[in-house]
């Protein structure tokens, strides 16, 4: 099953309100806990492309390297009026093309009126989600070039990713809930989750397959907690009470509404490794 069909529709509905990609597995190497520790300014010498509907490739010289991106422009684009945006991540080993095609988010988001981002993980194509490190900075220096050239809705800041990009979610949501509204993890990888103290509650849905042998549900300790406790983790920080649960024909759906930043998580019986 592929569950682009089926939570799509529901992913950008649910981050609204709130505030590669195929069927085979991707290949996950150790997870990485040093931050980078380059301190170059961040700069830009390109411009954001597209100021027209669509979507278009892009690069950001970003603390001395060339960084890519895709970057999709709503129909609804109007220079005067600000505009959500949705940062779209990869899982490990994939690309931003494969992204924003594998997940149909370029194409639903464009239509409801949301800025794209795909941004693209260099070198072994897998993000660090340590602290600070290099992959988050470049998340947030996007943004910050992003916004000094589109009517950009800051209060309207989401973040989408599979498995590792899940994973880069969760740390962006962990330490900078200032500046990201929600976000919701894909079969999340969600390494570095205990070291996670926000300022303020994020709003957080999360889908994973109990049939996920890449990223077991269960959790691969010290890797991967168990993706149940990494959300009421969640709903803890949040304030959140005691979980709604409901069971539907493709799994279950636990939901902690009893807060301001509610929490969901999609148990889903089967799937594996997918968005």
């Amino acid at each position: 099953m592929r569950l682009r069909h089926i939570f799509i529709p529901g992913l950008v509905l649910a981050l609204a309100v709130a505030g590669c990609s195929s069927d085979e597995p991707e290949a996950l190497e150790s997870p990485s806990t040093t931050a980078a520790t380059t301190t170059v300014p961040a700069t830009t010498t390109t411009s954001f492309p597209g100021f027209e509907p669509g979507t278009f490739p892009a690069n950001l010289e970003f603390e001395g390297a060339t960084r890519a991106f895709l970057f999709t422009v709503p129909e609804s684009y109007d220079a005067l009026t600000p505009m959500p945006v949705i940062i779209n991540l990869h899982g490990a080993g994939s690309t931003a093309d494969a992204q924003a095609g594998g997940s149909g988010m370029a194409l639903l988001a464009a239509e409801r009126g949301y800025f794209v981002l795909h941004p693209q993980a260099d070198g072994d194509q897998r993000w660090n989600v340590a602290s600070d490190s290099r992959d988050v900075r470049f998340v947030l220096g996007l943004l910050d070039q992003m916004a000094a050239s589109f009517p950009l809705d800051a209060s309207r800041v989401f973040v989408a990713g599979l498995s590792n990009g899940a994973g880069l979610a969760n740390r962006l949501a962990c330490d900078h809930p200032d500046r990201i509204a929600g976000i919701a993890g894909i079969a999340g990888a969600y390494d570095g989750g205990a070291d996670c103290s926000p300022a303020g509650p994020v709003p957080v849905l999360a889908v994973h397959s109990l049939t996920d042998f890449v990223v077991p549900y269960q959790g691969s300790p010290p890797d991967y907690p168990d993706v149940g406790e990494w959300a009421a983790a969640w709903a803890g920080r949040n304030g959140c009470g005691e979980p709604g649960v409901t069971e539907n024909d493709n799994g279950t759906i636990s939901e902690w509404t009893e807060c301001g930043s509610p929490v969901t998580l999609f148990t889903l019986d089967l799937g594996g490794h997918t968005w």
